[in-house]
């Protein structure tokens, strides 16, 4: 019989009753725990192929400058000649969008606030991940092209341009199908 159940004074059917209400409270708790455990793997499985289409999306062009009026002209510019382009204005914000996608291109302020462009050049160029990535810096000090080269920018563009040397830099560095 049930381990603690005195069965003396109760019928033998009332303690089947109570045993097998008891395996069914038993069953659907271990279906309840499997429910959840399943709940829990789609969950994450949804979590992880989501993750894995926003890291496959194609980006052509990352802006990043602090002045949120040239991101938004130069984007502007370019998705008009037909690039798949976003925009940042903060070094951590280029650091989110370089862990879900791997832009072909990056135009990025030399002087950024607090932070100097070089320096972010050289740690995307240094890391294995985002070492493919051509890089064009962009600068007001037109004397800024040698130092942004040796910090392994690929070109080099003086502000203010000729939006038609601009797009030009750009289709030098995108070449056709290169994904």
């Amino acid at each position: 019989m049930a381990a603690g159940i005195k069965t003396k004074n109760i019928p033998r059917f009332a303690v089947g009753l109570f045993i097998v209400n008891e395996m069914i409270t038993c069953k659907e708790q271990v279906v309840q725990s499997e429910r959840r455990r399943n709940e829990y793997l789609y969950s994450t499985a949804d979590r992880l192929l989501t993750t894995i289409f926003i890291m496959s999306q194609k980006l052509d062009v990352l802006l990043m400058d602090d002045d949120r009026d040239i991101c938004l002209m130069l984007e502007t510019i370019l998705k008009f000649a037909g690039y798949k382009v976003q925009s940042c204005s903060f070094p951590d914000q280029l650091q989110q969008v370089l862990s879900t996608a791997t832009p072909r291109l990056l135009l990025m302020d030399m002087l950024l606030s607090g932070t100097d462009g070089r320096d972010v050049c050289r740690r995307i160029k240094s890391d294995p991940l985002t070492s493919q990535v051509k890089i064009i810096m962009m600068s007001a000090h037109s004397d800024a092209g040698k130092s942004c080269r040796d910090a392994g920018a690929d070109d080099f563009i003086a502000k203010p341009f000729d939006m038609d040397q601009f797009i030009s830099k750009v289709k030098s560095q995108l070449p056709a199908n290169s994904y």
